[in-house]
């Protein structure tokens, strides 16, 4: 019983944070993220941006104004895939300067423990 209401409570708080995703610009970090762009953009990638992008396309009536909304639309969500690109390349160099970076100490650790 107390699982079921601690599911039904994890589900309510993840919907509540989805919500909060869709309605905030894709820019725009919030307290789940520190306000940190870097960590949103890890968490939800540019999604919350795509669904509005394919929601308007869907909704798309054949007039100027919906046509120029979907357009903008398209044009952040560009923007997004950039800096994703950008923070997706950045995590892969932190990897790599941690990973050389404890392969050099344990090599010093190896070396000295030669001497």
């Amino acid at each position: 019983m107390i699982d079921e209401e601690l599911l039904k409570q994890l589900r309510e708080k993840k919907i509540e944070q989805l919500k909060r995703d869709q309605d905030s610009q894709w820019w725009q970090a919030g307290e789940d993220d520190d306000f940190n762009l870097k960590n949103k953009l890890l968490r939800v990638g540019c999604r919350p941006l795509k669904r509005k992008y394919l929601s308007c396309q869907k909704e798309r009536d054949n007039d100027v104004e919906s046509y120029a909304e979907c357009k903008k639309l398209r044009t952040q969500l560009d923007e997004c895939y950039e800096t994703f690109q950008f923070v997706q390349i950045q995590k892969a160099h932190e990897k790599v300067d941690q990973h050389l970076l404890e392969t050099t100490m344990r090599n010093q650790k190896l070396s000295k423990d030669n001497i």
